[in-house]
């Protein structure tokens, strides 16, 4: 387990922020399902590592559940 985790990469680089705030805001905006059907896709598309595209989803995913506990105490 802890060599799995070790070669994740998660929040390292710029774009990293961006699908973090992908997830929370498409959360906000109550299009999360439509927000994680474009997600998937564009990383079907994107020429990454495989490496590279589980840590964004998980970053991704970290936005639409803080994003759903924002929205649940703040709203």
């Amino acid at each position: 387990m802890k060599n799995c985790l070790r070669r994740l990469r998660v929040f390292d680089d710029f774009y990293s922020f961006i699908h973090f705030f992908f997830g929370f805001l498409s959360t906000l905006l109550n299009i999360s399902l439509e927000a994680s059907i474009i997600f998937v896709a564009y990383q079907y598309y994107e020429k990454e590592s495989i490496k590279s595209k589980k840590g964004d989803f998980i970053e991704f995913c970290i936005g639409l559940v803080l994003g759903a506990i924002t929205k649940h105490f703040l709203f």
